[in-house]
């Protein structure tokens, strides 16, 4: 795929658009027809996020290849809309608090979601922390950083902490038994869904994934008061109506109308 530029993106990431488009896009190149290509997709049963990934990929090639400019936008936005449909699963306070007890027996997976519920970092932000990133005198968290590269956005943000997160933190850094102060890691890397699920089940909340720790955290920012803009700059949306489609609707607090 050397005609489609990943200049910039992290290895991962040109890894998988090379896939999607060997897999995806070469085998049907010679349908001209954008529609058609997108019905195959959905029948092939990709989900809506792989499809627009695939679009953009797409448009990309077209580009390249020097050939006539597609439109996609309004195909993204129908798959946009369509997903909005579907119900965020998100956990209610007293639900994530018995989540994080079930959670502690296990170390690792303990410290990983701690940090996601309280802070509503993506998973690869969480596994890309170091220590240095914590400051604890400011009692705010800098993310600049997934895993395997860039956040997703490429811009970094700044995070504040909660007393009870300085807390924590400040408890697991100075054990003598934390392997991974030396390698100033915040945690290893594994991967907690299969886990999480397990555990929701075992405890008969509703079943989410390491991703729902940050929806449960923007859902329940919105819910406490958070104004949308100061959950946005927490998350690290791009764009404000992201923060507002995904969870402005999940709020159980209705507006009060005796203010009139």
């Amino acid at each position: 795929m050397r005609y489609i530029s990943t200049v910039g993106s992290r290895k991962n990431t040109i890894k998988t658009q090379n896939s999607l488009f060997k897999n995806w896009i070469e085998p049907y190149s010679n349908i001209h027809d954008l529609e058609e290509m997108v019905k195959i997709w959905k029948k092939s049963k990709l989900s809506p996020n792989t499809i627009k990934s695939l679009l953009s990929l797409y448009a990309k090639y077209r580009k390249t290849a020097h050939q006539e400019k597609v439109e996609t936008e309004p195909i993204r936005k129908l798959i946009s809309r369509s997903q909005q449909q579907k119900r965020v699963k998100a956990l209610s306070k007293p639900e994530a608090n018995k989540l994080l007890d079930q959670c502690r027996e296990d170390k690792e997976l303990y410290r990983a979601s701690y940090i996601a519920y309280n802070t509503g970092m993506r998973k690869g932000e969480v596994f890309g922390l170091q220590w240095d990133d914590f400051d604890f005198d400011k009692k705010e968290v800098l993310v600049e950083r997934s895993f395997d590269g860039p956040t997703k956005n490429g811009r970094s943000r700044i995070i504040p902490l909660s007393k009870n997160l300085v807390s924590f933190l400040l408890t697991g850094k100075n054990s003598k038994a934390d392997n991974y102060v030396e390698n100033k890691l915040f945690v290893k890397k594994f991967d907690p869904t299969p886990i999480i699920r397990k555990k929701c089940k075992e405890i008969s909340i509703p079943e989410i994934t390491f991703h729902g720790f940050r929806h449960t955290f923007a859902t329940l920012a919105l819910e406490s008061g958070k104004s949308p803009r100061e959950v946005q700059e927490i998350l690290g949306h791009s764009k404000l109506s992201t923060t507002l489609d995904l969870y402005w609707s999940l709020r159980k607090e209705r507006l009060d109308i005796d203010f009139l």
